[in-house]
Formats: C-alpha cells, structure tokens, sequence
C-alpha cells in the first residue's frame, strides 16, 4: 500500500479511537464527507499527485458516475475500495492545506458554468448537502466552504439570486466606484490584461457590482440598478470571468473580491446609497459657488469655461466626490434637461473640468479644488446626518 494511504489509514484509526475527543472526530469526518463529494462532482481536478496511487479505476468509475440519466447524491461513496481510497485521500490533503479556502477554490463552480463540464444541478445538491450539515463540520471548513456554491443559492426553482450569508457589510456600504488603492492592491493583474480592451473605470465598476450583487442577491443588472449605473449590468463580469478561465484560474477572480470584501468589511462602512438618495437632484446652490467664484483669480486662459458651465461641472465634481460615484453617472442638471446644447456642454465640461481639478497642475482649477473640497467635506457631513432631501436643505441653509 503507498505510503500516503498508510498514513492516512493510521489517522482514521486515530480519529476512531480513545484519545480523540468525539467533537473532534465527529467534525472531521464530517468535513471529509462534504470534501469528498466536492472531489467526486469536480475529478480530476483534485485527482492525487502521490506516487504509487493508482488513479485509473477512479478515473473509469467517477466518468461513468457523470451520466445525467444517473439518480446519485453527489456524496454517496463508490463501492470500489480503491477508488474510494483516491477520494479519501485527494479530500484529506485538501483538509491538510494551510489555506483552506484556497485548497478549496478549484472545486468552486465558476461564474459562466456552461464551459466548466460540470453540471450545476451537482453543486447545487453539494450545497443542499452542506447547509444542512454545516452545524456539524468544523468551524474552519464552515468558514472556507460559505461561499463555494453561493452563485447556486436561489429563491425558488427559477427564482432569483440568494444574498451570500455573514457578509460584515451591506449592499448600501459598497462604494459605485471601487476605490483605486483597492483595486490597484487586489486587481493587478486584471489590470495588466485589461488595460487596453478593457479600462480600469469599467474594471472598477464592475467589482463594486459583483461586491453589491454578494450582499444583494439577484442579478449583476439588478446590482447595477442599485449602484445607480444606468448600463442594465450588461455584460459585467463577462470578460474578467472568460480571461481567468484562458489563463485556467476560474476561482482568481472571486478570491480578488474575497480579499476586497473583507477590506470593506473591516474599514469604517458608509451609506453610500443614502448618499446617493440624498443627491440625486443636487445641485451646487447658486450662492455657495458664487462664494467660490470670488476666491478665485482669473487670468486670460483657454481652460476657462462661462460661470454657468463652470458652476454645472463644479457640481458633478462634488457630487462624486461625496457619493464616490464616477463622473459619467452624476446626475444631470435640471437646467441642461430641456436644453440640447448646455446638456451636450455639461457632459463634455464634467470630465474635462473634474480632470483638470484632479490633476491640481492649471493654477486656475488647483485654486478652485481646496475650496470644492472643502464643500464637498461639508456637504458629506450634512448628508449623513440628514434623515431626508428636506432635512438635508434646511441644514445647508444653516
């Protein structure tokens, strides 16, 4: 017999015996009943490495287990000794592995199933499995197994996407516009691939949608709705989920929002959804941008742009600086609905005037951003204690 399955034969006899608390033992052969089914529903991707174990049996007799016209629980064990053996050892070393969860990502059904080969009904029964014998695995594989099957986890036959289950933040604390310093930390090499086809703003984007749809259930279209991003979530997630598979990483990108995930949850968690609400038809007052008009020295330059125009750009900048929103989505001007040419004015003007604000480098707009800055400080303060659009007007006129 090799050498891994002696020793794992030897632990088992452990594990059964004296010197082995129940809870311990009752844990552990709970979590190597759940791995063991996940091994079975994914071979060979978890197929053992160790030398002197035969795999091929297993091979013949887990291909022939795939047959759809099969009725078999994903977790009933072959009867072929040695197969079973294959099983229980691939489940053990994943058991073994320093970072559980990452052991276990590759039997994760990825996010498009149709070019996975494995069939969804499987981890959907897996799943059925686990919540029903979570209370009796161990604490760690409770923790690492959560979200294996949650892309599975619907209302109702047909029905609509489950929210994930212990999420530390809420689909209102997830930012429209991921922060940069999280997406440049946990998405580089998404970044690397996509700079050209597909731009950081859209990977950004994207990542809050999937973070939100996590806390929300349901649909990345119906996340989007929720984020205030007027694209119906089409097509988002579509080519970070095709590039992964190309380079045979399915799980890299959930494990990215896993890490971003847990940064949200453990930073100070904001309504930005309030803010959002608050804002939707907020406008920079008329006397509040006079205020910082006055402030600024003007000089003959090409970058300046009319008051009118100037003041309309200078509220999407705050806008977006309040909600954390991007530019393209700020609200639009009551004055530009009914009027084509200052419509098409303010949508070029919000991008090239929050530029130049954000690159501080033309002296005329780096006077203005400390001073919207400081605005927007005030206004952010104002939104989150304000219960209403009401109450948010009668603070300001304060």
């Amino acid at each position: 017999m090799p050498r891994e399955l002696t020793a794992l034969q030897k632990k088992i006899t452990t594990m059964l015996g004296p010197d082995t608390p129940a809870a311990t033992a009752s844990e552990y052969f709970t979590d190597l009943q759940m791995v063991s089914g996940l091994v079975m529903i994914t071979w060979p991707r978890a197929r053992p490495t160790a030398p002197g174990v035969d795999t091929r049996r297993t091979d013949q007799v887990l291909a022939a287990r795939q047959d759809p016209s099969l009725s078999i629980h994903v977790s009933t064990p072959p009867q072929d000794a040695r197969t079973c053996a294959s099983i229980l050892l691939a489940a053990d070393v994943i058991l073994s592995a320093a970072d559980l969860q990452t052991a276990l990502a590759p039997l994760a059904p990825v996010e498009n199933r149709t070019p996975s080969g494995i069939a969804p009904k499987r981890h959907r029964s897996w799943d059925t499995g686990f919540r029903r014998y979570q209370d009796d695995c161990s604490q760690r594989f409770r923790d690492a197994a959560e979200y294996l099957v949650s892309t599975h986890r619907r209302s109702g036959r047909g029905g609509s996407r489950l929210p994930h289950r212990g999420l530390d933040y809420g689909p209102q604390h997830v930012p429209a516009f991921l922060p940069l310093e999280w997406a440049e930390r946990h998405l580089d090499a998404f970044t690397v691939a996509f700079t050209v086809a597909f731009s950081m703003p859209v990977l950004r984007r994207t990542t809050s949608a999937f973070l939100v749809r996590r806390a929300l259930g349901k649909s990345t279209a119906d996340a989007a709705e929720f984020l205030g991003l007027s694209i119906a979530g089409k097509g988002l997630g579509t080519p970070i989920t095709r590039w992964a598979r190309r380079q045979g990483t399915p799980e890299a990108y959930e494990r990215a929002l896993d890490a971003i995930a847990a940064a949200l949850a453990s930073s100070a968690l904001i309504d930005y959804w309030h803010r959002r609400t608050l804002l939707a038809d907020w406008a920079l007052p008329p006397d509040a941008w006079h205020q910082i008009a006055d402030q600024l020295k003007r000089q003959p330059s090409p970058r300046y742009l009319s008051d009118d125009r100037a003041h309309l750009a200078a509220t999407a900048y705050i806008w977006t600086q309040v909600t954390h929103g991007e530019t393209q989505f700020a609200p639009q001007p009551a004055e530009a609905r009914n009027d084509p040419e200052l419509d098409a004015a303010w949508s070029q003007d919000r991008f090239t005037i929050g530029h130049w604000i954000r690159q501080n480098k033309v002296p005329f707009y780096q006077q203005m951003k400390p001073l919207l800055d400081a605005y927007a400080t005030q206004l952010t303060r104002a939104v989150d204690a304000a219960r209403s659009t009401r109450q948010l007007a009668r603070s300001l006129a304060n």
